[in-house]
C-alpha cells in the first residue's frame, strides 16, 4: 500500500472548500482543515509531518499574513501551494516550476515529491 501524504488545508474560503471536496476522495492524501490562524498551529501541524500546505495567497500585512509566513517558517520542508482569490490562480512555491491547471496537476505534484530522508548517524546502520 503506498504511503499517504498529508496535506494541511489552511482557510475557509469557498475556493479553499471547493478544493478539499475535490482532494477528499484521493486515497493517497490525508487532508487537516485549519480554518482560522491560531498561535500553536506551527507546532502541532509539524508534528503531522505535511507533505503540502494549500492556503489562500496572503495579502498585505494583516494577522493572517502573519500567521501563513510563521506556519510555513515552522515547516520549512513542506510544498506550499498559494491559492489566489483575486486573480483565480494557483501557485506552486517550490524550487523548480511546474504548471498547474486542475487539482489532479496538484495531486500528482504532492505524491511525486520525495520526503526528506532523516540523516543517519555516523557508523549506524
Amino acid at each position: 500500500m503506498e504511503a499517504k501524504h498529508t496535506i494541511i488545508l489552511y482557510g475557509n474560503s469557498l475556493f479553499v472548500v471547493a478544493l478539499e471536496a475535490v482532494l477528499k476522495d484521493q486515497p493517497e492524501l490525508d487532508l487537516v482543515c485549519v480554518g482560522e490562524a491560531s498561535e500553536d498551529d506551527g507546532p502541532r501541524l509539524a508534528a503531522l509531518e505535511p507533505t503540502a500546505l494549500i492556503c489562500e495567497a496572503a495579502s498585505g500585512a494583516g494577522a493572517e499574513s502573519a500567521a501563513i509566513t510563521r506556519l510555513i517558517s515552522q515547516l520549512p520542508d513542506v510544498l506550499v501551494i498559494e491559492l489566489n482569490l483575486e486573480h483565480s490562480t494557483v501557485t506552486l512555491v517550490t524550487r523548480r516550476q511546474q504548471d498547474i491547471t486542475r487539482a489532479a496537476d496538484i495531486v500528482k505534484t504532492i505524491t511525486e515529491r520525495q520526503r526528506p530522508q532523516p540523516l543517519k548517524p555516523p557508523g549506524g546502520p
